[in-house]
């Protein structure tokens, strides 16, 4: 079953196993900004930081009696410093990438919103991570993408075949490499892991 299918409502969330060209509208996203591989312990804090301001922010919204703010899967932006055509999953070393962990929010989450999580959670746990998120406007606009399934090892090939798509319409790359995780692999074997991979583009 493709992420489409299970997640209807969301087209952020929406993707086909073949590569497809969509128009992405802007959203709010937290953010946090860093570098090195995502197995490096800089990656999980803000991972960790993220999450907790998501569902602070969450559960203050319903004590207030206001809507449910639902947590929406971790995203990445992936580059290096190399020009951006140039930066290659598998063969860019994974210490030199730079990297922009995120989740998305509804677009009624404000400033206000996000500092008043991240004092409480420095309140509650003296997690000074926290203070690094920061509340984004993204626009995506048109990007080729595609669900990957599968290890993120294997993710070139299908980065490969969205590239081939791209030279096939004529597209280039603009922007940056952008990965929504729909599977935690703590808890899901590798071979079913599936992943948004999503390229912003431009005429060539």
């Amino acid at each position: 079953m493709t992420a489409h299918k299970k997640l209807p409502l969301d087209p952020f969330l929406r993707a086909a196993k073949e590569p497809e060209l969509v128009v992405l509208p802007p959203a709010k996203f937290i953010c946090v900004e860093g570098a090195g591989a995502p197995e490096e312990s800089d990656f999980q804090a803000a991972v960790g930081a993220l999450y907790s301001v998501a569902y602070t922010m969450k559960f203050a919204a319903k004590k207030a009696g206001g809507p449910d703010l639902k947590v929406a899967p971790l995203e990445a932006l992936w580059w290096a410093n190399v020009p951006r055509h140039e930066f290659d999953l598998g063969r860019t070393p994974r210490t030199a990438w730079r990297w922009k962990a995120m989740i998305r929010v509804p677009a009624s989450v404000t400033k206000a919103q996000v500092e008043a999580a991240k004092k409480a959670v420095i309140a509650k746990r003296g997690d000074h991570e926290v203070s690094k998120v920061v509340l984004e406007k993204f626009a995506e606009g048109r990007a080729i993408q595609l669900l990957h399934i599968g290890p993120y090892a294997t993710e070139p090939v299908s980065v490969a075949r969205m590239r081939a798509m791209m030279d096939a319409s004529k597209l280039v790359p603009r922007g940056y490499h952008h990965e929504i995780y729909l599977g935690d692999p703590r808890r899901t074997k590798p071979e079913k892991l599936k992943t948004i991979l999503r390229q912003p583009v431009a005429a060539a």
